[in-house]
């Protein structure tokens, strides 16, 4: 739980802790030039610093020298702006997500995977240490009177762009790798809260045969009190659901979806019982217009429709449609309707199947299922409940009414 709170900064501020630390990719090179130049000019300084103080020499030297460091290392500070200010966002990215790695480490694991990315976090603590010490570095140039001493007598500059560029060809793989581990232990994290959080849970059958029943299936995202339960059972075939708009078909499709994208995850479900056979997943919901790429709703929807006509046979599939082709005419989306329905109804398929054409419920080898309304003090309500058969009511001209 503090691990989750730790993280919800980032969520809430929507920050991107990937993509934070990407941006450290484009140069290949350590310059060591750089650091030689640096450490010379560094050598000279000093010297010609404490051979003026012994007055062996003319202090005009020193000064000819330190006004020397400085014009270069302004110059360094010009030519690596972009990168100063890519390190700075970094340094203060990493003493944001430091608690978060350190809590990491402090948790006890009995899991050998988890336990291999506390220790991966760990090497990424360690690359991080590298970049608080280019961090203290920094801070020398700070302000105006450090920023032209050290530059003078050290060219902090030159070291500065020298060290930026060897922690991201040395250690900025094994930060990124600790974030990357972070985020992988967040969603596992996830997974298990559904064991936690909800009573109404249980761990997935899986089934050798094509089929898939539940008992009370929930939608995880809507909450126990507020999502209404629904029982169903299904063996290979097309299952057809009719029914009211706003009635829950939609949502129906989506619970059974992402249920079983939590059972391929290997974690609970939210329902009492509930049995499938690992199924490859396809759905046409919520097909959206591509204006780039010149690709129509209806077009976007046979493509989708298109995979999975193709992977027929290829293995056990789950087929979820949702308003199959409502982007296109009457006469067309019956027709096309109809085909997909024949070429979908295989040994190795299950497919869900919501429309508002009755026709379609009366094809052959298909199970037909509904919601329905009701109407109280001229208000319409839904019950949510998947009922057997097709749907005898519509509510389209009652809702264009209101």
């Amino acid at each position: 739980m503090d691990f989750n709170v730790s993280l919800s900064f980032y969520h809430n501020k929507k920050i991107d802790l990937t993509e934070k630390f990407s941006i450290l990719r484009k140069e290949k090179s350590n310059k060591k030039q750089d650091i030689v130049i640096a450490v010379i000019c560094s050598i000279i300084t000093i010297l010609l610093l404490i051979l003026s103080l012994l007055k062996i020499i003319n202090i005009k030297y020193f000064y000819g020298m330190f006004l020397f460091n400085f014009m270069i290392s302004f110059m360094y500070a010009y030519i690596y702006k972009e990168k100063f200010s890519e390190i700075e966002t970094l340094i203060t990215t990493y003493k944001g997500i430091e608690p978060i790695f350190k809590r990491c480490l402090q948790e006890n694991f009995s899991s050998k995977k988890i336990n291999k990315i506390k220790k991966d976090i760990k090497e990424g603590i360690e690359s991080g240490e590298y970049l608080r010490k280019l961090d203290t570095i920094n801070s020398l140039k700070s302000n105006i009177i450090s920023n032209f001493i050290f530059n003078g007598l050290c060219c902090i500059n030159l070291i500065l762009a020298y060290s930026y560029l060897k922690f991201e060809n040395q250690d900025l793989k094994e930060l990124k790798q600790a974030i990357a581990n972070i985020e992988e232990l967040e969603a596992i994290i996830s997974l298990a809260n559904i064991g936690i959080c909800f009573e109404n849970k249980c761990m997935p059958i899986l089934e050798n045969e094509v089929e898939i029943s539940f008992d009370t299936l929930i939608h995880p995202l809507l909450g126990e009190k507020k999502c209404i339960p629904n029982s169903f059972q299904s063996k290979n075939g097309v299952n057809i659901i009719t029914g009211s708009n706003m009635g829950g078909k939609t949502s129906f499709l989506r619970t059974i979806g992402i249920n079983l994208i939590l059972m391929n995850s290997g974690t609970f479900v939210c329902a009492k019982e509930f049995h499938a056979s690992y199924f490859k997943i396809f759905t046409s919901m919520r097909v959206n217009d591509d204006i780039a790429n010149g690709i129509s709703t209806f077009y976007g929807e046979l493509l989708r429709i298109k995979d999975m006509v193709e992977y027929v046979n290829k293995g056990n599939m789950l087929v979820l449609i949702d308003e199959i082709f409502k982007g296109t005419n009457y006469q067309d989306r019956i027709y096309g309707a109809k085909e997909v329905i024949k070429r979908l109804n295989t040994k190795k398929t299950i497919t869900m199947l919501t429309t508002h054409d009755f026709e379609l419920c009366e094809e052959k080898d298909i199970t037909n299922y509904h919601v329905k309304e009701a109407y109280e003090q001229d208000k319409i309500v839904f019950d949510y409940k998947i009922r057997n058969g097709k749907c005898t009511s519509t509510n389209a001209r009652y809702l264009m009414t209101k």
